[in-house]
């Protein structure tokens, strides 16, 4: 993988989420708080083409779930000033949808969002005030709360989520209360789980963001994490796979990345441009959300 797709890779870690579209070539869609606002970009290589605000009134450093299925059809989840769960829909313009007669989803002040669309709809989790996982569902139009998941995380951990095609389990990712990249495998269809660490994944620095491309049957598993640099000065970018090999790939900053010179090369299993669709159940190529 050379350092061109590592920057694609490193500039969606410092965003608050984003999508790779497959039915744009080269192009990436990322999203970002500014000033309270709620930015979507539209980059073509390291530079916006387009830019549009989702909303306003949003929490400074809101977390968010971005959601890309076509050009018509995207999904934002975000925060706002009190810590409350926001959606937005974008149809011909973005606009605030609502989450059925589900009551208000308050987070932890430091809550992270995930999400992920399912063959039936769209899956969300979250860190609520109490540190537990907590998850909401549309399954063909219809918003439910799903049941709590009682987990040891770190506060403010990064959360990741997606639907595998393979084995119709959804593969919740969060940072352990020991520091390391765990992740439950759960029933999409009995909601049944059970909890797995991910192989060298504990760094002397806390975790700030991650992503994981998982491979079919689990096989070629690549994790990509952020952690903050020894000078504080931006954030080292590294690399584990799922039988634990782990290097060093460069360093990321404002958005840039500077590859490590002494970084070791690896086999790409699972492109960052063009991975296996996790998020539907036709077998297609398409676009990677986190």
């Amino acid at each position: 993988m050379d350092s061109s797709k590592y920057e694609v890779l490193s500039r969606c870690l410092q965003a608050a989420s984003g999508a790779v579209p497959a039915d744009q070539e080269d192009s990436l869609y990322l999203v970002h708080e500014e000033g309270n606002q709620l930015i979507e970009r539209l980059m073509e290589g390291s530079e916006p083409t387009e830019q549009d605000r989702i909303a306003t009134g949003v929490k400074s450093k809101t977390p968010a779930a971005y959601l890309y299925k076509d050009t018509d059809e995207r999904y934002v989840f975000c925060v706002d000033k009190s810590d409350t769960l926001k959606f937005y829909k974008y149809e011909g313009s973005w606009k605030a949808a609502t989450l059925g007669s589900l009551p208000a989803q308050k987070l932890h002040t430091k809550g992270k969002l995930c999400a992920t669309i399912t063959p039936d709809g769209i899956v969300l989790y979250y860190q609520d005030p109490s540190g537990n996982l907590k998850g909401i569902e549309q399954r063909n139009g219809a918003w439910k709360a799903l049941d709590t998941i009682s987990v040891k995380t770190q506060d403010a951990s990064p959360l990741s989520v997606s639907f595998s095609e393979s084995d119709s389990n959804l593969y919740l990712y969060y940072v352990g209360s020991d520091a390391s990249l765990h992740y439950r495998v759960i029933s999409y269809k009995s909601g049944k789980s059970d909890d797995k660490v991910f192989p060298k994944s504990k760094f002397d620095k806390p975790i700030t963001n991650f992503i994981v491309f998982r491979g079919e049957d689990g096989q070629g598993t690549e994790a990509y994490f952020l952690t903050p640099s020894i000078s504080g000065n931006g954030s080292v970018f590294t690399r584990v796979d799922g039988d634990g090999t782990r290097a060093t790939l460069g360093y990321a900053r404002d958005g840039k990345f500077e590859p490590d010179s002494s970084a070791q090369c690896f086999r790409m299993c699972c492109c960052p441009i063009m991975v296996y669709y996790v998020h539907m159940h036709h077998m297609r190529r398409g676009c990677y959300c986190w």
